[in-house]
């Protein structure tokens, strides 16, 4: 069989990056205009709007006694938990 025309590339697709300042300026400003002009892409300016938070993961488990583990087990297993 031919897959040579199923529509399937084989060609990476770039990681484009922008320069800190304009993403933080839109973000202060709800404002994507100013991105927009300067070839940004609208989904990606969009998507600078919104603000994640993610999850800071640490090492501080390491210094723990295992009553401790067993404490920080126990209470992100109740915070976690849906009733």
């Amino acid at each position: 069989m031919n897959y040579q025309n199923l529509g399937m590339s084989n060609s990476k697709r770039s990681q484009h990056t922008y320069d800190h300042r304009l993403k933080e300026l839109a973000g202060s400003t709800g404002n994507i205009d100013v991105a927009i002009q300067r070839g940004v892409p609208r989904s990606t300016a969009r998507g600078w709007l919104t603000k994640t938070m993610s999850d800071v993961i640490t090492v501080d488990i390491v210094d723990m006694s295992l009553g401790e583990l067993q404490c920080e087990v126990i209470s992100l297993h109740r915070r976690n938990t849906f009733d």
